[in-house]
């Protein structure tokens, strides 16, 4: 399946990194980087994750810290991830 990251999960992230980096622009790095490993997984195993507190979404638990909310599109064949947040700090914005 092909995935499409859109503009609000972008943000998500640049935001995610941007807190991490305050400490330590490594560990932002390879946050970062281990986000977006999940959605080549997602890709391989689009039913990964949970079904989502919002209907025809699915959540995916990254590393207990971070949730990946995203759609499966079954024509075409595509996964889009709408958006990220740390588990404790927020609630998706979807």
């Amino acid at each position: 399946m092909r995935v499409i990251v859109r503009e609000g999960a972008y943000r998500d992230l640049e935001t995610i990194f941007d807190y991490i980096a305050t400490d330590s622009v490594l560990a932002a790095r390879r946050t970062t980087l281990e986000i977006l490993y999940a959605t080549v997984r997602l890709a391989v195993f689009p039913r990964l994750g949970r079904s989502g507190s919002v209907e025809g979404t699915r959540e995916f638990v990254i590393d207990h810290r971070f949730i990946m909310v995203y759609r499966i599109h079954e024509s075409p064949s595509v996964i889009e991830v709408i958006a990220v947040a740390h588990v404790k700090r927020d609630r998706p914005n979807i």
